[in-house]
Parts: structure tokens; sequence; C-alpha cells
């Protein structure tokens, strides 16, 4: 009986691999360097194209490579941040963000405000007050930027001036130029995109982006990998991946379109439309909020009233045909009709893309049939 258990144990291992469903797992074919919100951002765009079984524990890490010393060093993702594990949503394309600031494997070298002693460092953690990067050297308190620590000095000033402080050892004893030069000679991250785009034609070999997951119907883990090279990179102040996504309020489902998936936009939007960007997701532009709403009301499987939460449940219906033209992927639709055969026209993305697809409509052929 335990020889049977055995056989069958070591042949399930053999057959139910998990490592085709990476095969699955769609990246962009293009990274872009851009500014956001005032932050020099490294972002990729991924996606699971078999939205009928979702990933489980799905996440993601990044790794850059330097041509000097061809040793993955690991970097830190903003979006979806990698303090909660980067979990991520592969059902929806995703972009995943890495702010590119001192401690950044893609920044020159410069000093930082606090050696990281082996740490892999994120300035964002001090600016929100996650961690402290600047002690006052008169009474030890800690504070996450130079300016939090300037006015601590002069409030504290104001305070020992009048409880009659002597000046010698006491916050009195730091003169006003000397707050005005750290403030201005404080290390700053670099903004210009030529710079680090110099830097990282000379320095930096390949970005590597990782995403593990769990396969939901072999109950296995597996990884699909992305390499970024030079040439794979888009650098422009202003690029942002083409919005993908979009509603059909009248059939009340999302639509994935692969033929924008791996598309780079430069839009014309004003300073505070840009700002207010939120480059991580794939629906639309602030210029296009006014045509396309997506809220409570006209967002749901029942129709209006419907919240939208119930939009992250398992799609009912997944409609994939890799010869479609306009690769379209339907949630939550159990009625829809399934697309019909073309004449043989394929996508225009690239041969990756294509390959995922036809991979993705064979497994689920031979699922079905299991």
């Amino acid at each position: 009986m335990m020889f049977n258990a055995f056989l069958f144990a070591f042949f399930y291992s053999r057959v139910a691999k998990c490592e085709s469903r990476a095969i699955q797992v769609l990246f962009s074919s293009k990274a872009i360097v851009s500014v956001t919100a005032g932050q020099v951002r490294f972002q990729m765009r991924v996606y699971d194209v078999d939205t009928k079984h979702p990933v489980v524990e799905a996440h993601a890490r990044l790794y850059g490579v330097k041509k000097d010393r061809p040793v993955p060093r690991p970097m830190r993702i903003l979006q979806p941040d990698d303090e909660f594990n980067s979990a991520l949503f592969l059902s929806m394309p995703t972009v995943i963000s890495h702010h590119i600031d001192l401690y950044s494997v893609l920044h020159p070298p410069r000093p930082t405000p606090i050696h990281p002693c082996g740490l892999i460092l994120r300035q964002v953690d001090s600016a929100t007050n996650n961690r402290e990067e600047v002690a006052c050297p008169i009474c030890g308190e800690s504070y996450g930027n130079y300016d939090r620590w300037v006015h601590h000095v002069r409030y504290q000033k104001i305070v020992e001036s009048k409880d009659e402080y002597p000046v010698a050892g006491t916050h009195l004893s730091i003169p006003e130029r000397d707050l005005v030069s750290a403030k201005r000679h404080q290390s700053s991250s670099i903004t210009d995109i030529k710079t680090l785009q110099e830097y990282f034609r000379d320095q930096i070999s390949e970005v590597i982006l990782i995403v593990e997951g769990i396969d939901p119907l072999m109950s296995g883990t597996f990884q699909a990998l992305q390499s970024y090279r030079f040439e794979d990179i888009v650098w422009d102040n202003g690029a942002v991946f083409s919005p993908c996504m979009s509603v059909d309020n009248d059939r009340h489902i999302l639509r994935v379109d692969m033929e924008k998936f791996h598309d780079v936009d430069v839009p014309e939007m004003s300073d505070q439309q840009r700002h207010s960007l939120r480059t991580h997701d794939s629906f639309f532009y602030p210029c296009d909020c006014n045509d396309s709403k997506l809220d409570a009301t006209t967002v749901g499987p029942q129709g209006p009233g419907t919240n939208f939460a119930r939009l992250s449940a398992p799609p009912s219906h997944v409609d994939i045909v890799p010869t479609e033209l306009s690769k379209k992927v339907s949630w939550m639709d159990p009625d829809a009709t399934p697309a019909q055969e073309n004449d043989g026209t394929t996508l225009s993305s690239d041969a990756r893309s294509t390959q995922q697809l036809q991979l993705h409509a064979e497994d689920s052929e031979r699922t079905q049939k299991r």
C-alpha cells in the first residue's frame, strides 16, 4: 500500500508540472521610466490571461544587474508595496513601479542621509515618517527629513531663549545659516531622465522582474520571469502605459484589450492632471473620466446598484480567441456569446503575446476534456 502511494505521488509530481502555468503570465514588452508626482519611476505591466483560474498568492520581486558585477541586487517595489509582500491581482492588468531614489541600484552613486548598513532602503519611507534619517546633534531626536529637523531646531530655540538657557550645548548654538545650508545641501535623488538614461546605458545590464504564485489547479508554485535591457525601456517624463481596460455598462463586464496592452503613450495633459494620474491603473486617463466613470451605481454583475468590490470575484466566463484582431477578455458574463473565429487575422502585438494566448487556449481545452 505504501509502495502504491509512493508510485502515485511520483507519477503525479511528474505529470502535474506547474511550470507551464508561467507562460500565461503576460509581461509588457516595454518598461517605462517617467516622472510621476515628483518621483522618477521604473514601471512594468503584468497580466494573467487565464482569468478563469486566478493565480493564488501572486507577488512580484525585482532585481537589478550591473555590468561590472553581474550579481542580481534586490530593488524595492513602490507599487504594490513590498512591505505588504508586493501582492498582485493578476486577473487585471497591473503596473509594477520602482522608485529610482538615492538607494536604488538604477541611481548614480550619491551620498545618502544615512548609511544603509547592507539593507535595501527607500526614501519614501522617511518621507512618510516610517523611518528616520536625520538626527539632531543636540538632543538626539531623529526625523524623517531635514525640513522636520529644521522646524524642531527653530521651535526649541524659541523655547530655550524664553527660558534663558545658555547658548553652549543647546539648540541656540546652531546658527540660522547652518539650518539653511543643511536644507540646501541635503541629498536629493536625480530627477533628470537623460542623466539616469546615460547611467543605465553605461552601468546597468538588465532589470529582472519575477512574478511568483500558486497554480490553483495543480496547487504548485511557479515563477514567471521577464528581463528588461536598455533597448526595452522607454525614457520620457510623461510616458504612461496605454489604458487597456474598459467598462461595458450595457453588459456589465470589464474588457481587456490585448492590442493596447504593450502600448506606451505620452498623453497631452496639464501638470495638475499629470500629478493626479494613477499610473498603476490600466483604465482611463483623467481627461477621459467624464466619458466613462467607474462607480458603484454603474458597474456590477447584477446591474445598477451593485457594489464594485464584487468585480474581484473569479470570472464566470472568459472569451479568449488567439486569432481575434481585437483581443477582449469578458468578465462575469455567463451569457456572453463566444467570439467567432475570423479569417486568420492575427494579433499585431509581439509574438510572445500570441504564443501565450494560443497555449492558454490549448490548456483550457485540455482542462475541459479532463
